[in-house]
């Protein structure tokens, strides 16, 4: 009785899956840190992927399955004509295609999404969609609370006749409000550096 055996040298195949698990846990980290998910559709498996953060974002778990049906409750009305139109786009002129809509989360949340797909060619056939999501509904809010806050200090500025002015360091470039601009007559297009300024004054105010 005779027993044959084989071994093989399996250290850079063990390396390769250990270096391959640290990338992927690195890529998790980096993408809950900033907010940014991934996804991916390949067309010959019609499969789609998310990423962890893509399912955080959404607030599902890993049980959910992505597929065309189940992603149509998750958009907003109007939201998945405009996804659809960015991806028409990536595909017919191979370029990045990014777009914004509302998004309805499992929870019920309304949120914000940023979307950017890409698309991957072999042979001059779209193979596999890729992209990322983020969640800019904060973001968004911001810059409303920051308009709406502008609207009303430019609507107090007109009542009060009190204008504003600042000067950015180091350039030292002054910047006016447009009520400012209304009590010394200037046009938006003036430039209210030192020089020009002090033309505006009476020569009793430079005393």
């Amino acid at each position: 009785v005779r027993i044959f055996g084989l071994f093989q040298d399996v250290t850079a195949e063990q390396h390769a899956k250990v270096e391959l698990e640290r990338s992927r846990i690195l890529l998790e980290e980096m993408s809950a840190l900033s907010g940014v998910g991934g996804w991916e559709y390949d067309s010959a498996s019609q499969k789609i992927l998310w990423s962890k953060e893509t399912r955080r974002i959404h607030d599902v778990d890993d049980a959910f399955e992505p597929t065309p049906e189940s992603l149509r409750a998750l958009f907003a009305p109007g939201a998945l004509e405009i996804q659809e139109a960015s991806v028409l786009r990536a595909t017919t002129t191979g370029l990045p295609s990014a777009c914004e809509y509302d998004c309805v989360t499992a929870k019920g949340r309304t949120i914000r999404i940023r979307n950017v797909c890409r698309v991957e060619q072999s042979e001059g056939q779209v193979t596999r969609l890729v992209g990322t999501v983020q969640d800019i509904t904060r973001e968004r809010e911001l810059e409303r609370t920051l308009g709406r806050t502008e609207s009303l200090l430019k609507d107090i500025s007109q009542l009060t006749g009190v204008g504003g002015w600042e000067v950015t360091l180091p350039s030292g470039n002054p910047i006016w409000t447009s009520q400012v601009r209304r009590i010394f007559e200037a046009d938006d297009s003036f430039e209210p550096t030192h020089e020009a300024f002090l033309k505006l004054l009476p020569p009793e105010a430079l005393e």
